[in-house]
């Protein structure tokens, strides 16, 4: 904010999907399943519905590996160097960008007269993975983010988010009280 950067942010929409399996896993797959993406033949424990799963599904823990290695490739590949102190960061010293990639949440970071390198940057990773178009970033990770460009200042909150669990929790219509603490 301080040096008036552009911060755009974008979602891989099948990042975890679309992670090959190095180990053997065994799913249960409910009757409903498409049973496409099991391999045939496979050596099945008891039960008629185990299946080994070729491809990640979401919430695997294998897959955030995975996702991290492959990604991890394609990023390097367009210029961009990996944090050994903060993993999830990578940074073109050259074009001056700055990835900042969360699960499957990337933001890209860079002064205004870089914009042509960050674009092609952008279109390479779309090109190589499920990416959303970029878009001015306003919602970081369940956080709301406003931008006041003509102080340089950025707001991020999550009242909304918080708003939204004690509802779902039904305390919205709690009453606070005083509660004494050291």
């Amino acid at each position: 904010a301080k040096e008036n950067w552009e911060i755009k942010q974008g979602d891989v929409n099948t990042a975890f999907l679309g992670t090959r399996l190095r180990d053997i896993v065994y799913i249960l797959v409910p009757n409903y399943f498409d049973l496409r993406f099991c391999e045939p033949g496979a050596v099945i424990p008891r039960g008629h519905h185990v299946r080994q799963a070729l491809a990640g599904i979401p919430g695997m823990p294998q897959c955030s590996r995975l996702w991290y290695t492959k990604s991890r490739g394609i990023f390097v590949k367009f210029g961009l160097t990996g944090r050994s102190d903060m993993p999830g960061i990578y940074i073109c010293k050259v074009r001056k960008l700055i990835l900042v990639v969360w699960v499957d949440d990337m933001f890209l970071l860079y002064p205004t007269a870089c914009e042509q390198h960050a674009s092609v940057c952008w279109a390479n990773l779309q090109a190589h993975m499920d990416l959303d178009k970029w878009q001015e970033v306003r919602d970081c990770l369940g956080a709301v983010v406003t931008r006041d460009r003509a102080n340089r200042r950025l707001h991020i909150t999550q009242a909304q988010a918080f708003r939204k669990l004690l509802a779902k929790q039904q305390w919205d219509r709690c009453a606070p009280v005083p509660t004494p603490m050291a």
